[in-house]
């Protein structure tokens, strides 16, 4: 008489039967295969989340240059095909900075550093198998100092 997954034999001992324990081996392998997915996306998420609040907060901004922008902007020109010759270079706007000040030497090696550090040019240098280098360059204008990056190849 079978009670259960659980059968007797002839010996009277009890035992699995073949069909049974062989949908309750398929049932454990699902079980198991379902929870790894789960804990997998819920690790995906926070991993998403973490790199999301990186991206949008963290990165901030170096005297007034939006890194979290510039990294987009670079990021999205890793993707597009292109060469520089010697002549050649690829000009980023930066927003205005108000008064007619000049960047210190000082300030300029800190922008400099901190977009060389940006993932997106690590991409772009990546994507091209180039060596980039970025210059920052500002010119004044009627009481505002108009500001851009150059991305020039040094190979050339």
């Amino acid at each position: 008489m079978k009670e259960g997954i659980l059968a007797k034999n002839e010996h009277g001992a009890q035992s699995i039967e073949k069909s049974d324990w062989t949908q309750s081996i398929k049932l454990h392998i699902t079980n198991t295969i379902k929870n790894h997915i789960v804990m997998w996306k819920e690790e995906w998420r926070e991993s998403e989340i973490k790199e999301l609040f990186f991206r949008n907060f963290l990165l901030g901004s170096v005297h007034g240059i939006p890194l979290k922008d510039i990294n987009q902007q670079l990021r999205k020109l890793s993707t597009e095909p292109f060469t520089l010759s010697s002549s050649q270079k690829i000009c980023i706007p930066l927003p205005r900075k108000d008064g007619n000040e000049y960047a210190s030497a000082q300030e300029i090696i800190e922008i400099e550093q901190s977009i060389c550090e940006l993932e997106g040019f690590e991409l772009l240098k990546l994507s091209h198998l180039q060596a980039f280098e970025i210059h920052y360059f500002e010119k004044v204008i009627y009481e505002n100092t108009t500001r851009w990056l150059e991305i020039s190849n040094p190979e050339y």
